[in-house]
């Protein structure tokens, strides 16, 4: 059966809710979402300045990234490859954009968080993947399973495709 697979650094409420709804696409939806929970840990109050971010988003808005490796096996070819997903709250779009402004708030919730591997089966034909951020189509069958391959489903996926699994913390 084949496999994609994201890495996040989480919240449990974000996993709950993960677990309740599927994974969602990256999306300004998203990451105000993700901003309030970051308010939340916060005395700063900063009003959001999405324009930045919607610059940011070229390229990865409406989508979900994968990779094709499991995570450990992904410690033996190339252990590098999601460390910064998985270390920090929220991967890059929370780290690039918000860890400055709001150190104290992103080094707790980062703290309080967890890094995840989610896999998603892919052996439906409900998918559409795509591959390395492009909008060339993918078939399930050409997965390639060695490092340099990213792969991107378009829309949001429901939770009975979705294996969850805590990873120790890095």
């Amino acid at each position: 059966m084949p496999k994609l697979y994201h890495y996040s650094r989480l919240l449990d409420q974000e996993i709950e809710n993960i677990k309740k709804h599927g994974l969602k696409i990256l999306s300004l939806d998203l990451i105000k979402e993700k901003y309030n929970l970051l308010m939340e840990y916060s005395d700063k109050r900063i009003v959001q300045d999405t324009s930045k971010l919607e610059d940011w988003l070229e390229g990865r808005k409406d989508q979900i990234c994968f990779m094709p490796l499991s995570f450990q096996a992904l410690q033996k070819s190339d252990p590098d490859a999601v460390a910064d997903l998985v270390t920090n709250w929220g991967g890059e779009l929370m780290k690039d954009n918000y860890s400055d402004t709001f150190e104290e708030a992103y080094s707790e919730i980062t703290k309080l968080s967890h890094p995840y591997e989610i896999s998603v089966d892919v052996s439906k034909d409900t998918f559409l993947i795509y591959e390395n951020f492009t909008n060339k189509l993918n078939h399930v069958t050409e997965i390639k399973n060695d490092y340099g391959y990213e792969y991107q489903i378009k829309e949001n996926i429901s939770p009975e495709y979705i294996s969850i699994t805590k990873l120790k913390n890095t």
